[in-house]
């Protein structure tokens, strides 16, 4: 394998570091790193550039005066003259003129900015084997050749490329095909962003920043301010500007992967994306490529060239994954199976890839045939084979979960963390053989796939790895004013301190960025710490002039949502009161509507809620979220069929959710109670199949107790109603209560005194409105069957305006003509 020797002096071990940190020990030899200190160093360093083919000079006024570097150049001529080292890089890291330097070497200064990353870049390119293959692109014949007249057919080079389609569909590789061949001085190695959905022109500029220098964070903090003050229309000519600087000087490509950010719900253009593409332009090639999960027409944008990407059709596919899989030397025993495999994964690059990598690991794989659609696969199959990967493997089940928790770990934290954890480094190695680790510029995370199927673990690991944890946060607590910063480590770094609730220690606390605190408030309220997400959306959103209009609205978002959770009915009225200044849109209005129904539901005012939900679906814009309230809301009232079709809406937009999962099995058990023939069994058991291997895989326990209640209501099974009630100080609330109603369903009624008056007295002590109005409606109908119509007509006059209007008409038909007058 190709090697760099890293040549320098003692004072440049700070650049040099991050170098190696983003190349590694299988592409670098670095002194620090690499040289064993009890062995004669002169050797050492003879032998560490024997075993290179590249000898990278870094170029400063110490490396001159430095006997140990001149030492290294003249030992680097000697190999040069016998052709054991080919190639040769100089990189200045200040003024000193190259001509300092033997006359031999002056042809090999490299163009290139005072940034680790930038170098760690050019040194990959020129590691790369000339004979090694170029990007493969099998079936896009026909999209290379458009892509290519569009390019020969524009008057001037355009400045970017805005390339669009599914995550894994192969946007990135379509085009670096088409450079390869089109534009074959640019370098293969790119330049990434990546953009989160809240991130606006600043979260790019700070994160271009780290490819234009080696930044002090005194300095980086100092730009940053600078930045945060021009006008929009400013920053995104700095912004065009600091991109062309950074990529087309040094045959570079920027890409920027948008995701699903930098459009509105309408499908246009946001302002601030719009202002950027004015400016990036002036080049010989595109040097920013634009990679987006949505389509754009880009008849408003100039300069640019708009492409989309589409699913590869079937033949292609099935060569794609024949090509992987003879590579890899897999064989799959039976035709139909490979069959199953190419039709569940046919049109989508990414996933053939990911499925031929853990087939590599695991040949005995088999896709569910229950998958209908490519994102069903993606969410169902990357978690089934997160599980199958795992095993029984707790060493790599642990790795997984700190990968989850900490977002992104350099190649310097992996090797850390391996002296205190030996087992990581393998465990590590399975995760990127089997394509669910992905590395860029030596920062290693989860591949998007997995990343949120693994956020589990990392609850389940969280005792484990705190240790792990605590080293890792306190190596990045040494940044000074003068310390050089790794901008996404800094990130993931910060939000992790966030999260831990511990102090941001020296000048990191000077460095926090709104957009970090809103990573901390999801992950925060994705845990159910309902009052820390509220404090860290507030903090955020009192910044508003630093995020993005989508990051505006997020944090808005995260303050109604964990306001209405955690019961702060003051702290909602912000909620209320800023709903005008957010900028409006069909997602604002939806927004708007799901917090105040959700705020309703948790109050025990189902009729509200309703009202609020039903505003969503007549808008077109509900999600599996606002689906489930309403499925909820519909079973509550005994509205099954609609509950269903809500239910069914939520499972297809959120497959193999356990939460949702949970619902669509209360909703066919509560109709099959009611209605008998309007459920089937085997479409009650389908959904409990698939509600117990989601517990496997999310850690969530909703299976035993409705796998119960299935005994109960369809077997008539009175021993597991017994075991339900033997245990049900262990239940949550929620099963607690259908458990009341089957004990009221079965006739059992001394059980269901005693769990009524437990309820009763939990609910006392902590108050649950919600609980209080299912525990109403049951004493309604329990009364009702038992011929108590007074005590029922009371309780029913109490919770009228709780109750929606239909559930007062089903509930008024059970009661005889004299007391619904009286009521």
């Amino acid at each position: 394998m190709a090697k760099a020797f890293l040549s320098h002096s003692s004072f440049d071990k700070d650049f040099v570091e991050q170098v190696y940190a983003e190349l590694g020990a299988a592409k670098a030899v670095y002194d620090a790193k690499t040289l064993k200190k009890n062995g004669d160093l002169t050797e050492q360093i003879r032998s560490g550039i024997e075993d290179c083919d590249t000898y990278a000079l870094f170029l400063s006024g110490s490396a001159i005066k430095s006997r140990w570097v001149n030492a290294e150049i003249d030992l680097a001529l000697e190999l040069r003259m016998k052709w054991q080292v080919r190639k040769f890089l100089i990189f200045q890291l200040d003024d000193t003129k190259w001509d300092e330097l033997p006359q031999w070497m002056g042809r090999y200064v490299v163009s290139c900015p005072p940034s680790p990353r930038q170098v760690a870049l050019r040194l990959l390119n020129e590691l790369q084997h000339p004979e090694a293959p170029t990007a493969e692109c099998h079936g896009r014949g026909d999209e290379e050749r458009q892509l290519v007249e569009s390019l020969s057919s524009s008057p001037a080079p355009p400045g970017y490329i805005y390339a669009s389609g599914p995550r894994g569909i192969g946007r990135r590789t379509l085009l670096s095909k088409v450079y390869s061949s089109y534009y074959p001085h640019v370098s293969e190695h790119k330049i990434d962003i990546p953009v989160d959905q809240v991130d606006g022109p600043v979260d790019i500029y700070r994160r271009a920043l780290a490819f234009s220098a080696n930044w002090r964070a005194s300095d980086y903090k100092r730009e940053l301010e600078r930045f945060i003050s021009l006008t929009p229309g400013m920053q995104a000519q700095e912004l065009a500007a600091l991109l062309r600087s950074i990529s087309i000087d040094f045959n570079q490509v920027v890409v920027i992967n948008l995701g699903t950010s930098a459009l509105t719900e309408e499908g246009r253009p946001q302002a601030w994306f719009t202002n950027l593409t004015k400016h990036l332009g002036g080049g010989d090639y595109p040097y920013v490529w634009f990679i987006s999960q949505r389509f754009l027409h880009g008849s408003d944008l100039v300069n640019g060239i708009f492409y989309h990407v589409e699913p590869l059709n079937e033949n292609w596919s099935n060569f794609l994954f024949r090509v992987l899989i003879k590579k890899y030397s897999i064989s799959i025993p039976s035709k139909d199976e490979q069959r199953l495999i190419e039709t569940s994964i046919s049109g989508h690059p990414g996933l053939i890839s990911m499925v031929a990598g853990y087939l590599r690991q695991n040949p005995r794989y088999k896709p569910n045939r229950t998958h209908n659609n490519i994102v069903k696969l993606v969410n169902e199959q990357v978690q089934q084979i997160l599980m199958d990967l795992v095993g029984e493997d707790s060493e790599r089940e642990k790795a997984v979960a700190l990968f989850s928790e900490c977002n992104v770990l350099s190649y310097s934290d992996i090797l850390a963390i391996a002296q205190e954890w030996p087992e990581f480094e393998g465990a590590v190695e399975s995760l990127i053989d089997a394509g669910l680790l992905t590395s860029s510029d030596a920062d290693y995370s989860l591949v998007s796939y997995v990343a949120r199927a693994a956020e589990h673990l990392a609850n389940k690991h969280r005792t484990d790895l705190a240790p792990i944890r605590k080293r890792i946060l306190e190596s990045f607590d040494n940044v000074e004013e003068g310390s050089f910063v790794s901008i996404k480590l800094l990130d993931a770094r910060i939000v992790a301190h966030i999260l831990e609730g511990t102090p941001i220690e020296s000048y990191l606390s000077n460095l926090v960025m709104p957009s970090q605190q809103l990573k901390a408030a999801r992950r925060k309220y994705d845990a159910q710490d309902y009052a820390s997400s509220l404090r860290l959306a507030k903090e955020a959103y009192g910044q508003s002039t630093k995020l993005s209009d989508n990051g505006r609205r997020e944090a808005w978002r995260l303050i109604g949502l964990s306001s209405a959770r955690a019961g702060r009915d003051d702290e909602f009225q912000t909620f209320s009161k800023e709903y005008p200044n957010i900028k409006r849109s069909s997602q604002t209005d939806a927004i708007f509507n799901f917090g105040n129904g959700l705020r309703e539901r948790l109050k025990g005012n189902l009729r509200s809620a309703l009202g609020w939900y039903q505003k969503i679906d007549l808008d077109r814009y509900a999600d599996s979220h606002a689906y489930r309230e309403l499925a909820y809301v519909y079973c509550f009232e005994r509205n099954f069929e609609k509950a269903h079709v809500c239910v069914t809406k939520a499972h297809n937009l959120a497959f193999g959710n356990p939460y949702v999962l949970d619902m669509l099995a209360m909703v066919l058990l509560d109709r099959f109670k009611a209605e008998r023939h309007g459920v089937s069994i085997t479409d009650i058991d389908t959904c409990l199949d698939q509600l117990r291997d989601a517990d496997q895989r999310e850690g969530t326990n909703f299976f035993f107790a409705r796998s119960k209640m299935r005994d109960v209501i369809v077997n008539n099974d009175l021993n597991s109603l017994s075991e339900l009630f033997s245990i049900r100080r262990t239940l949550p609330i929620v099963a607690k209560v259908a458990l009341l109603s089957m004990l009221s369903l079965k006739g059992k009624d001394l059980q269901y005194n005693e769990l009524h008056g437990e309820l009763r007295k939990a609910m006392r002590e902590k108050r649950n409105p919600l609980a209080d109005i299912e525990l109403a409606r049951i004493d309604v109908e329990h009364h009702c069957a038992r011929g108590q119509f007074s005590e029922a007509a009371v309780i029913l006059r109490a919770k009228k305006m709780h109750f929606t209007a239909r559930c007062c008409e089903e509930l008024e038909r059970q009661l005889p003509n004299s007391f619904r007058d009286q009521h």
